[in-house]
């Protein structure tokens, strides 16, 4: 696999071989894991984002009706 041009994407790392992925050159490696770790740095951010978005969303409506329980008789 020439490189940079068929560099493979972080998609494409998940259904290589292990083996294959480590033949490939250490230059290549290095960039990758990079890649990699950005890549896990975004989805950090994005999985904390979407969590304060879901509660957001329904973290209030379910804390005003814990706060009508019980119904007055």
């Amino acid at each position: 696999m020439p490189f940079p041009e068929n560099t493979p994407s972080i998609d494409e790392l998940i259904n290589l071989p292990a083996g294959e992925i480590a033949q490939l050159p250490v230059e290549l490696l290095a960039v990758l894991q990079r890649e990699i770790d950005a890549a896990a740095k975004q989805m950090k951010a994005v999985t904390a984002r979407f969590s304060t978005a879901l509660e957001v969303r329904y973290a209030t409506p379910s804390h005003r009706w814990r706060r009508a329980w019980p119904p007055a008789a």
